[in-house]
This record gives C-alpha cells, sequence and structure tokens, in this order.
C-alpha cells in the first residue's frame, strides 16, 4: 500500500566497496534467476566474479543499487549496471531478488541506468537476454518500444537507441 514502508524505494549508485550488497543480492536470487542472469550455471560467486562486478569506476563501469525501505533499515533488492563496450554503446545488466520480480524494481533499475547512460553520452544501449527469460524481455520491450533485436545463439541481442526513449 502507498506510504507503507515496504513500498518505499530508492535507487543510488553503487561503491566498489560494497561487497555485502552485492552478495545479499546474489544470495536472494534462486538458481533459474541466476542462470537467467549470467547465462550459465552460477551457484556461487567466485572471487574473480566479485572483483569484476565491483570494478565500478563511473566513467566504463557504473552500477546501481535498488533499496526498499524496511523496518529494519534499507535493504537491498536489486542491481543494474552499464558498461561501455565502446562506440557509443553501453551495455547493461540487471538482477533483482527472486521475492522483488514483477514489482517494478528492475524497470526502475532500467530506467536509471537509460538517464545515467544518457548524460554520460552514450546514444545506444545494448543487452543480451536469453530467448527464455520473457519478463526481463517484455520490460525492455516496455521501456524501449523500438529496441533492434537480433538472434544471438541462445540469446537476443537488444540494440535501445537512447535519442529513441522520450522518458527515462
Amino acid at each position: 500500500m502507498p506510504g507503507h514502508p515496504e513500498s518505499v524505494i530508492r535507487i543510488r549508485k553503487f561503491r566498489r566497496d560494497e561487497v555485502a550488497v552485492l552478495e545479499r543480492v546474489f544470495d536472494g536470487m534462486s538458481t533459474l534467476s541466476r542462470y537467467l542472469r549470467y547465462h550459465s550455471a552460477t551457484p556461487r560467486l567466485t572471487g574473480a566474479h566479485r572483483r569484476a562486478l565491483t570494478a565500478v569506476d563511473d566513467r566504463r563501469h557504473v552500477a546501481f543499487v535498488a533499496e526498499r525501505l524496511g523496518t529494519d533499515g534499507w535493504r537491498p533488492e536489486g542491481l543494474g549496471r552499464l558498461v561501455d563496450v565502446g562506440g557509443g554503446h553501453a551495455e547493461i545488466a540487471v538482477e533483482v531478488v527472486d521475492v522483488r520480480h514483477r514489482q517494478g524494481t528492475g524497470e526502475a533499475l532500467v530506467r536509471a541506468l537509460a538517464a545515467e547512460a544518457r548524460a554520460m553520452g552514450f546514444g545506444w544501449l545494448t543487452a543480451r537476454v536469453l530467448r527464455i527469460n520473457a519478463p526481463m524481455l517484455r520490460l525492455l520491450e516496455k521501456v524501449f518500444p523500438d529496441a533492434d533485436v537480433s538472434p544471438d545463439g541462445s540469446a537476443l541481442a537488444l540494440d535501445m537507441h537512447l535519442w529513441r526513449l522520450t522518458t527515462v
């Protein structure tokens, strides 16, 4: 219900020292959610995963954390990141704890990433989404209805033009 603490969400920049936030979101994801996000069986975060996912520098690698206000303070429930892949493109990826799927967390992260990418001067966002990840494909289609979609093995490659996006 609106106004209830559980309905209050905030999106903020993720800091490279927030390994505990990364682990809490990862631990809140099912085996299937991890597979859909990482495109492989990922039962645990290795040291290499932690280093790569926390290597934010606010230039080539930017990440956001979605947090929801609970009775015990702000709890992380999702992460979104964008990585400069050259040519005016930034690749995005989003992960949300299972108990918050289909509650607007992923969309809030995608919109924050789009706004940040625009502010940073990127023209396009790209994403590689497994074909079986229908919820993420629907979300990206909602936010970027004019995305260019092409097959890429077991995934679909989406090229989302920021200049076509009217609201972020």
